[in-house]
């Protein structure tokens, strides 16, 4: 029988005015592809006004591998670079970078299995939602509202380069309430 884990809740945070990244989930990734469950649950923050245009190239909510997933053949990619993150419900607005890139939702290094879900991003920061490369990442209903012409060069981006693995899926549902006419 496999080990059952509990995924790690960061929950019901306000983070604010902080010179980088909000929150940030790295390191070694070694669960692997085959593993079945939720490892980080972030949810319900209210992360906003950060950056202060010091630093670049972060993200309200980050995630990275540490291993050198990049450069990582398929077989290394699926072993050592699933974050297996669920990041879900967050309130993020007003990111700001020196040059080049306040992301609000960012997963990064070919990181894969992050899922980015029912999120509400508004206001400042290049990016909204930024999977850069990795597998079988997917950003479903999440709400992105512009609050200027300023707000967002992108709304939502993948992989840079065709020398990495991607595969991603970007999703909305739309429901409607009451009776047609």
């Amino acid at each position: 029988t496999g080990v059952q884990t509990c995924a790690l809740p960061i929950c019901h945070n306000e983070i604010t005015n902080v010179p980088n990244t909000g929150i940030r989930v790295a390191g070694p990734m070694d669960r692997g592809k085959a593993h079945s469950s939720t490892v980080f649950k972030i949810q319900y923050n209210h992360i906003h006004d950060y950056g202060g245009g010091i630093t670049s190239d972060f993200g309200a909510i980050y995630t990275g591998s540490k291993w050198g997933c990049d450069r990582a053949n398929l077989q290394e990619l699926e072993q050592h670079c699933y974050s297996h993150a669920h990041i879900f419900n967050n309130w993020i607005e007003n990111g700001s970078a020196f040059y080049p890139l306040a992301g609000l939702l960012y997963s990064d290094t070919s990181t894969s299995g992050t899922v980015f879900e029912k999120n509400i991003l508004r206001g400042g920061g290049d990016e909204a939602l930024k999977h850069h490369c990795g597998l079988d990442n997917v950003s479903k209903n999440n709400i992105i509202h512009r609050t200027d012409s300023h707000s967002f060069h992108a709304v939502w981006t993948g992989c840079s380069s065709d020398n990495r693995f991607q595969s991603y899926t970007n999703r909305s549902e739309e429901r409607r309430v009451g009776k047609e006419c």
